[in-house]
């Protein structure tokens, strides 16, 4: 964000509405605390994902989610899934 400000760049392009930017440019000008830049930072991160997965949500809506915490079987459950998409397709049917 210190680069960014100190290239004096148009507030309207797109990497100065990157994510982080808004709020590292308040902590560097003095405005809010490095604290309140991060926790800024973290709610919007939070919901620019919500928003992601909103979407995408929205745009597939037979999309299978895998979560991550699965672990060790995680493997196995895209397996299995995988196996699951492939008999059912037409394609290799």
């Amino acid at each position: 964000a210190g680069t960014l400000l100190a290239l004096d760049l148009d507030p309207t392009l797109p990497a100065m509405k990157a994510l982080g930017v808004r709020e590292f440019s308040a902590y560097l000008s003095g405005d809010v605390t490095r604290d309140e830049a991060v926790d800024k930072l973290r709610q919007g991160t939070r919901r620019y994902a919500k928003r992601q997965s909103t979407w995408f949500r929205h745009q597939m809506p037979e999309a299978k989610t895998i979560a991550a915490r699965y672990g060790d079987r995680l493997a196995d459950e895209i397996r299995q899934t995988a196996g699951a998409l492939l008999k059912a397709s037409p394609l290799t049917g």
